[in-house]
């Protein structure tokens, strides 16, 4: 049987918010949401990156949203994703060491 949906919020409150609202693509409630929480992500203030990384280890965070923290991570911190890559590559996720392969590959 499918998983069940990932709640979506009406509007994004937190950083972990912004994570689910930036995989929002299709759907018309709630793409222009995506967007705007895409446009925030990208901006984010250097003093907040931090709490990507830490959702992105957190082992018990929906495994999308980690890969959304990742994605952001490496987005703003290239070179220092570094570290955070190499910790990933080992993680209890298959699909999270894939994306830390991934991106490690493409250095």
């Amino acid at each position: 049987s499918p998983a069940p949906r990932r709640p979506v919020p009406s509007r994004a409150v937190s950083l972990r918010d912004h994570l689910i609202l930036a995989m929002a693509f299709s759907d018309d409630d709630t793409a222009p949401l995506g967007r705007e929480s895409r446009r925030h992500l990208g901006e984010l203030p250097r003093e907040l990156r931090s709490r990507l990384a830490a959702i992105a280890r957190d082992t018990s965070e929906d495994v999308d949203i980690r890969l959304q923290a990742v994605f952001w991570y490496v987005h703003h911190q290239r070179e220092a994703s570094l570290p955070l890559l190499r910790e990933l590559r080992s993680d209890e996720n298959p699909e999270v060491r894939a994306q830390a392969e991934d991106y490690l590959s493409r250095w």
